[in-house]
């Protein structure tokens, strides 16, 4: 088992990465300088930032600060408890040296309690923040004349006769700026006075907190500390960022993306973004995990250098391959093989679902080998590669994974449809989109139809073979047709239907995109549609799972909001449409709404999927009533050329 905390070690050739990084942040031309690290959740951020920071420590003419972003979160005044935690840290570094601690401490104590000061005023400070960027369209409502009795009575112990000082009345723009320029005058005059060449300032996990206190911390940065000698380095999700800023400033003229990145831009200078790991890469990564799992400290020392000296020009050449693993450690374990042997066979199919992220690879594998050592305590008989194949679906795939859940149960672990399924995956010819088409008349089958709910073996199929990727799994293998599939879902068990649970998948924009999703208001729903064509597969997988989690419990309204937000949301990503219709086949008659057939017929129409959908609407066409009607009416509407 491996740890889902950031790395020490670089297992994956991130090297030049954090060179960049340092570089910037060193380069006296370049300060002050923000440098935003951008990249999904799980890619690599905090790893990068942390290796940073180390090499940075020890140089003696720097002062290096880090910070969580969630330190500011619950916080009223983001702004104020960043500023005053960076003051208090900064102190206790300078008191190291005595003789530059007496030489400050008389301007600390003085930026210290204008910071306090500031808190209470906190409505009038962002009264003009705006302006000060240059945005003047920012600019929010005018503050009341009694601002400073209201923020005296909200912070307890604050002299109001303080507050009142410094905001009078409601302070204009250049009062504002004046406070603003003196507070910036006195902080550099105060990394002059202390000797310090550089004041690198890392925050990290910055996309995990709520919107204000992400622009909040930002703004922090750019109004009040942004001063020569500074360096700030920032880790976050860049499209979380940009919806901060159009949840906090919802009045912006322009394109949403454009308004996102043109704020973005004012507040970080230089992006470096993490690349998602390729499946190259994902083997390799992969292949150093289990190394350094099964080799010795030293040799597996060995291994991460042979990466880091790695050099070829071939991009898509592999750092780690089992072949020089095999020459780095000379004499591999049994286990180690089977492991190396393992990763060969899974981490092209897997890479595409984990998006490239480490983190998602990480768990994948811990998961893997929990359910194999929870196996042989039972003493169960599991075969490796047989619970890797079935996990792809689970992580990939969950709707399809759960449905063979359902029917092995009902089957001695022998379901028929993977058999059916089998079949006709190799028996049709991949991209032809013919595998979603009825069996040809004679084509051998192992096992007759079975009669299920809403139709045979072969209705219930023909959502996964119109999947691509369903139709490639179905013919790797190995083939899970003559397994017994009772002691895989056995060490599956509460777990059936997520690898984990899929609350713990979502990453922070995918959990935003979810919660726009699950929002009554038309306006917002409409939001996180917009938000969905930038996340990536596993993203929107977690996402569509979240949702398809709410379905079964849900009754009425919820239900009929949910199944419709489930057909907008593959009709953004239409690889989602076959494990869509997959989850209306389980819907009880019922529970099906009439205008769910023609919502259906126009999502499956508008991406080429007919032929999948068609026999849902079919077994819908058989109700009574004003379902029957409206699957009728959406056959006609299925095969209606335009």
């Amino acid at each position: 088992m491996w740890s889902d905390n950031e790395s020490s070690v670089d297992l994956l050739r991130y090297s030049y990465l954090v060179s960049a990084v340092k570089r910037l942040v060193l380069d006296p031309a370049l300060r002050p300088v923000t440098v935003g690290v951008y990249g999904d959740w799980g890619s690599g951020k905090s790893t990068v930032i942390q290796h940073v920071q180390k090499q940075l420590e020890g140089d003696e003419k720097l002062i290096v600060l880090s910070f969580n972003g969630w330190l500011f979160e619950g916080y009223d005044d983001a702004k104020s408890v960043l500023m005053g935690t960076i003051l208090d840290e900064l102190e206790e570094k300078l008191k190291k040296n005595t003789t530059v601690y007496e030489k400050v401490k008389g301007r600390l104590a003085s930026l210290l309690r204008r910071v306090n000061v500031m808190h209470t005023a906190g409505a009038a400070v962002k009264y003009g923040v705006p302006l000060l960027m240059g945005m003047p369209y920012l600019s929010l409502l005018g503050v009341g004349a009694d601002l400073a009795k209201k923020v005296g009575d909200a912070v307890g112990g604050t002299d109001v006769d303080d507050v009142g000082k410094l905001v009078k009345d409601v302070p204009s723009p250049e009062q504002v700026r004046k406070t603003v320029r003196e507070f910036r005058s006195d902080f550099e005059k105060l990394l002059a006075d202390a000797e310090i060449d550089a004041l690198v300032i890392f925050i990290d996990d910055l996309d995990r907190c709520l919107p204000d206190t992400i622009i909040e911390t930002l703004e922090a940065i750019k109004l009040f500390l942004f001063v020569p000698r500074t360096a700030f380095v920032i880790g976050a999700d860049e499209r979380l960022i940009q919806y901060a800023v159009r949840k906090n400033f919802p009045e912006l003229p322009g394109a949403e993306a454009e308004v996102g990145r043109d704020y973005l831009e004012k507040l970080i200078q230089v992006p470096v973004h993490i690349p998602p790991l390729s499946s190259t890469e994902i083997e390799s990564y992969m292949n150093l995990l289990f190394a350094q799992k099964h080799l010795s400290p030293a040799t597996f020392q060995k291994a991460c250098d042979s990466v880091a000296s790695f050099t070829s020009k071939d991009i898509a050449a592999g750092s780690f391959t089992a072949s020089r693993c095999r020459e780095v450690a000379k004499e591999v374990s049994k286990e180690l093989e089977e492991a190396l042997d393992l990763t060969m066979q899974t981490a092209a199919v897997l890479a595409p679902g984990l998006s490239g992220s480490p983190r998602r690879t990480k768990r994948f594998l811990n998961t893997l080998l929990l359910r194999l050592t929870m196996a042989e305590d039972r003493g169960l008989d599991i075969k490796r590669r047989v619970l890797a194949k079935l996990m792809l679906l689970e992580y990939i795939r969950p709707v399809f994974f759960r449905q063979l859940a359902q029917w092995q149960a009902v089957q001695d672990g022998h379901p028929t449809e993977i058999s059916e399924g089998e079949t006709r995956a190799r028996e049709e010819p991949a991209g032809t989109g013919a595998a979603s088409k009825p069996s040809k008349p004679g084509a051998k089958r192992s096992a007759a139809p079975v009669a299920l709910e809403t139709g045979t073996v072969s209705d219930r199929v023909v959502p996964w073979l119109a999947d691509p990727w369903m139709r490639k799994w179905l013919r790797d293998e190995p083939a899970l047709a003559d397994v017994d599939l009772r002691p895989y879902f056995f060490v599956a068990h509460a777990r059936v239907g997520n690898v984990e649970q899929s609350s713990a998948r979502l990453s922070p924009v995918a959990r935003e995109v979810l919660v726009q999703l699950l929002d009554p208001g038309k306006p917002v729903q409409q939001q996180g549609l917009k938000m969905v064509d930038g996340l990536s597969d596993a993203d929107a997988t977690a996402v569509f799972e979240s949702l398809t989690e709410r379905l079964r419990p849900a009754e009425d309204d919820e239900a009929r909001h949910l199944e419709s937000t489930l057909l907008d949301l593959a009709e953004r990503r239409p690889a989602l449409l076959p494990q869509t219709i997959a989850v209306f086949q389980e819907l009880p008659l019922p529970r099906v709404v009439p205008a769910m057939a023609i919502k259906l017929a126009g999502v499956a129409r508008k991406d080429g999927s007919g032929a999948a959908a068609r026999p849902l609407l079919e077994a819908w066409s058989n109700a009574d009533g004003a379902l029957g009607t409206a699957a009728k009416q959406a056959l006609e509407r299925l095969t209606k050329k335009d």
